[in-house]
C-alpha cells in the first residue's frame, strides 16, 4: 500500500487515478493506515532534511548554522523542531561570545545596568527640579536618556533589570504629570498681581478646561498654599 511508505496523498491520487474521497474511505475502513502513513512520512521527511544538511556540509564545509538556515530554511526549521539532537551533533549552535572562530570578550552587563539606573535617577531628579515647563517622565524617555533603549524589548529587558525597575519607579502617570504641570503653572501665575482666570491657567499650563475642572480640588488647594486668588467668574473659584 503506497500510504505505508509515506507517499503524499496527492501523489497517490495522481499515480493510481483515485479521488480523495476514495482514499478517505480506505482510511476509514483501515484506520491503522493513518498511523502508518504518518510514521512513514516523518521518516521520509527526516531523511530528506538530513540529506540536505549533509549535502550542504560536503559542498560548503565550515559554514555556520545561520548559513544553512538561509540556504535551506525548510530543512533547518524541520530539524530544529523534530530532530534537534541530530542537528546539534552535525551543526552545533554558536556559543555566545564567539564569532568566526575567535573568542569575543563578553561585556559585563551588571556595571552597565548600575550606571544606567543611576542615570535614570539623576535625570528624574533634574526634571523635577527644573524651573521651566515640565516634560513628562515616561519610561521610554528615561531609558533612552540612560542609553538603555534596548530594555524596551523583551530580551534587552533582561540585560537592564535595575534600570527598568528604576525607570518604572520614577516614571509619571498621566495624572501625576498633569498635577505637576498645574503646580508649575500656578507658580508662574503667582508672579502676576492679578486673580487667576480659567483662560490664563489653560494658556500657561497648556491644559484643556476639562482637565483643570477634573483636578479642581487640587488646583484650589495648591493655589491657597501660594496665597493666590481666583477671578469671581472662574469655574475653579472656591
Amino acid at each position: 500500500m503506497p500510504q505505508k511508505h509515506g507517499i503524499p496523498k496527492s501523489k497517490v491520487q495522481r499515480q493510481y487515478d483515485v479521488s480523495a474521497w476514495s482514499i478517505l474511505l480506505i482510511e476509514l475502513d483501515r484506520p491503522e493506515l493513518c498511523d502508518s502513513h504518518r510514521e512513514a512520512s516523518v521518516i521520509r521527511q527526516g531523511k530528506k532534511h538530513r540529506d540536505a544538511l549533509l549535502s550542504f556540509l560536503r559542498i560548503r564545509p565550515g559554514k555556520s548554522r545561520s548559513e544553512f538556515a538561509k540556504c535551506h530554511a525548510g530543512s533547518y526549521f524541520w530539524l530544529r523542531k523534530y530532530d534537534r539532537a541530530w542537528l546539534q551533533s552535525h551543526l552545533p549552535a554558536p556559543r555566545w561570545g564567539h564569532w568566526k572562530g575567535k573568542r569575543k570578550v563578553l561585556r559585563d552587563r551588571h556595571p552597565l545596568d548600575q550606571a544606567a539606573s543611576v542615570t535614570v535617577r539623576l535625570m528624574a531628579r533634574q526634571e523635577l527640579e527644573r524651573p521651566d515647563r515640565p516634560k513628562r517622565l515616561t519610561r521610554t524617555r528615561l531609558l533612552a536618556a540612560a542609553g538603555a533603549s534596548a530594555a524596551l524589548s523583551g530580551r534587552g529587558r533582561d540585560r537592564y533589570p535595575l534600570t527598568v525597575a528604576e525607570a518604572e519607579r520614577v516614571a509619571e502617570t498621566k495624572e501625576q504629570f498633569i498635577r505637576r504641570t498645574i503646580r508649575w503653572a500656578l507658580k508662574e501665575l503667582a508672579r502676576q498681581p492679578m486673580a487667576i482666570s480659567m483662560t490664563q491657567l489653560c494658556r500657561v499650563a497648556h491644559l484643556k478646561p476639562r482637565r483643570l475642572i477634573e483636578n479642581r480640588a487640587y488646583v484650589v488647594e495648591f493655589a491657597t498654599e501660594l496665597d493666590l486668588s481666583f477671578d469671581a467668574r472662574c469655574a475653579l473659584a472656591p
